[in-house]
């Protein structure tokens, strides 16, 4: 559990902005990552934070700026098919994802087929073993996604990102346009996925109530940047970055007797074309100090396991010293 499967490093992603001469939207900016084989990593933070641009970045649909990815040691090129067959995605959009002319089994069937992997009757064994493991019949195999309901086609995504026994799943924002009693099926499909088989999960949401249930360690992005990691129980029982402990007294909770600090967000995240200088989140955070607005502070180990990105923390109960890699 604790081998890293994926190691990011230094990763940056800017976007040229049309009509702003040489000005760059900085979508993701300097971030260093692990994520450990067998593992679900949840990945959160506001909209504009940055977490699909990593998310397609870990996958190879966007190139990076500068930086890098690899994957078991090896650095990930896109066009390597063997290092591109061991990340697949699992989209929001389960309906837009699948070609609505093609079967339930020729969709799963595709990558098999894309990749040459096995023979003919091998991949037709592949596709009902995967659509028995997503919990679809075998005799939805000849449906078209229009026929399906949002709750299946999701589950043939899922089979469909499995077909080419993939070392990580990267799953941005997949139960958001569906039913709650359809988004609990699905989590608890990702949930016996890794349980069952060892697959590894990046789970892009918005939902910190997803991320708490599901995920073994969270990450918190904002403008661009990770600001705090670490185990999902530590990070929501202790948040130690001010946003962080915005964003989970700002979040509903079924638990009457839970208790947060009362430091709820207020004012927008901040434009990535012009971001804050210093710590990005000052502008907004009620502690910030002068030190805040002209230092951009470092991401460093706060604990066991966990790293924050604070000049406050050396203040309070923690002391960061430097990371070692």
């Amino acid at each position: 559990m604790n081998d890293v499967l994926i190691e990011v490093r230094g990763l940056t992603k800017q976007f040229r902005v049309p009509g702003r001469g040489r000005r760059r939207l900085h979508a993701v900016a300097d971030v260093d990552l692990d994520v450990r084989s067998g593992e679900i990593l949840g990945v959160v933070g506001e909209s504009g934070s940055g977490k699909t641009t990593l998310g397609r970045c870990l996958l190879g649909l966007t190139a990076p700026t500068s930086g890098t990815i690899s994957i078991g040691g090896q650095y990930f090129q896109p066009s390597d098919p063997v290092l591109r067959r061991a990340v697949q995605p699992v989209f929001q959009d389960s309906f837009g994802s699948l070609d609505p002319r093609w079967t339930v089994r020729r969709s799963v069937r595709e990558a098999l087929d894309a990749q040459g992997i096995g023979a003919p009757g091998e991949r037709d064994a592949r596709v009902t073993e995967l659509l028995e493991q997503v919990g679809l019949g075998a005799e939805l195999g000849e449906s078209r996604p229009s026929a399906l309901s949002g709750g299946q086609r999701q589950r043939v995504g899922i089979a469909a990102a499995l077909a080419p026994r993939p070392k990580l799943l990267v799953a941005d924002e997949p139960v958001s346009a569906l039913d709650v009693s359809v988004q609990a099926q699905i989590l608890n499909l990702f949930a016996a996925l890794r349980r069952n088989q060892g697959v590894t999960i990046v789970f892009i949401t918005h939902d910190l109530s997803v991320i708490e249930h599901l995920a073994d360690r969270v990450a918190v992005m904002y403008v661009g940047r990770i600001i705090e990691v670490g185990p999902t129980d530590a990070v929501f029982a202790a948040p130690a970055h001010p946003y962080t402990q915005a964003l989970l007294a700002a979040a509903p909770h079924p638990d009457p007797t839970r208790r947060l600090p009362p430091k709820l967000l207020t004012g927008e995240i901040p434009s990535p074309i012009d971001p804050p200088s210093g710590c990005a989140f000052h502008p907004r955070c009620p502690i910030a100090i002068d030190r805040c607005t002209t230092q951009r502070p470092a991401l460093l180990q706060i604990g066991p396991s966990r790293l924050a990105a604070c000049h406050l923390l050396t203040a309070v109960e923690h002391l960061p010293v430097p990371v070692t890699t």
